[in-house]
This record gives structure tokens, sequence and C-alpha cells, in this order.
């Protein structure tokens, strides 16, 4: 970008640094989506330790 100073006073960063700003906002992306990947885990994981609960009740209940 010619006008560096101008796209900085802006506010606008991803043109004050030209490419470098794609590949942080490609790289901030990944993170987020690696962070969204946990969560699901997470949930998952959850889900199955409440599964296993109920299970024990029920065959507790029977026995």
């Amino acid at each position: 970008v010619a006008n560096l100073e101008l796209a900085r006073k802006t506010g606008n960063e991803r043109e004050a640094n030209g490419k470098r700003g794609k590949v942080m906002d490609r790289v901030r992306m990944r993170g987020k989506e690696r962070g969204k990947e946990r969560e699901r885990e997470m949930e998952r994981e959850r889900w199955r330790e409440r599964d296993r609960q109920t299970d024990r009740q029920r065959r507790g209940n029977r026995k």
C-alpha cells in the first residue's frame, strides 16, 4: 500500500501491513476453529459420561 500512515491512522491494519494481515487472519481463524472443535469434543465427552451414568442406574434397578 502506498499510503501506510493514512491506513494506520484510519485503523485499517490489514492495509497497513499488506499481505501479513491476511496470513494473520487465516491463523486466527484456524485457532478459532480448533477452539470450536475442542468445545464439541468436550460436549461429546459430557454426553458419554451422562449415558454411562444412566446405564449404571438402569442396571442397578434391574438387579
